[in-house]
């Protein structure tokens, strides 16, 4: 697997870390079933809320939400804004698909790597096969704390003005995972336990903030959603460059 590819799946699969599985605690345990008294009022401690990560990793089944990913480069004077809607399925189906300012399309889906670029007729393929569980564990989809623990540091930070908001920060522990990223931070409505923003920062000092809402759980998702059928003129190439590779992409 190259860099390039462990970078840009290392985005892709630690916004899928905790969507799926907060989501899945508002279902649960909506801002009604929270007992009296407790809500914004009570400090949750780092364990009580991964004990509730826990509890709910087995219970999401699938999961969509619209998001908003502003980039901040260190080489552009402005952000780059884009939106789209993202899709997740247990075990592993994820799909991120943008659609503003540039269409474009990155799936993870039977054991493949797909990134589709429509405007330049072009897109990239690559067979994730024997990376793919490795993957989805050292991200943290559908694994408790504890296993989480081995990779990442866990901490609960202060959320200053942000009231009613639990904000999470994992700082890597392993070295593969520390020379690409330096922290990611997780922003979750302690009521309803949705997943409102997460932001990571890479090692190069860019930084990445995905902001989620009309957030979906458990409903049904089409298996046709999972699969691209790209046309003939499309241009197909066996490699991953990455996210930021279409014309005019984040």
């Amino acid at each position: 697997m190259t860099k390039r590819m462990k970078r840009a799946a290392a985005g892709l699969l630690l916004a899928a870390l905790w969507i799926a599985p907060a989501a899945s605690a508002a279902a649960r345990h909506g801002a009604a079933s929270a007992p009296q008294g407790e809500g914004t009022s009570r400090a949750r401690t780092l364990d009580e809320i991964l004990k509730r990560f826990d509890e709910v990793q087995a219970q999401v089944r699938t999961m969509t939400a619209n998001f908003t990913e502003t980039k901040e480069l260190r080489l552009l004077r402005d952000p780059v804004v884009s939106k789209g809607k993202f899709y997740y399925t247990r075990p592993n189906d994820v799909l991120w698909e943008y659609t503003d300012p540039t269409p474009k399309a990155f799936l993870i889906s039977r054991d493949e790597l797909l990134a589709y670029y429509p405007e330049e007729k072009r897109a990239e393929k690559l067979d994730i096969s024997r990376y793919q569980s490795r993957l989805l564990k050292v991200f943290g989809i559908g694994q408790v704390s504890e296993d989480l623990k081995k990779y990442y540091e866990l901490s609960l930070s202060e959320p200053g003005p942000r009231q009613g908001i639990y904000e999470l920060v994992l700082s890597p522990r392993r070295r593969m995972i520390r020379k690409r990223i330096e922290e990611v931070r997780f922003w979750i409505d302690s009521k309803s336990f949705l997943p409102l923003r997460m932001q990571y920062f890479e090692k190069d000092g860019d930084k990445t903030t995905l902001a989620f809402d009309d957030t979906q759980v458990n409903g049904v998702i089409d298996e046709a959603t999972y699969r691209i059928d790209l046309p003939p003129d499309v241009k197909i190439q066996n490699t991953f460059t990455g996210l930021g590779s279409s014309k005019g992409a984040s």
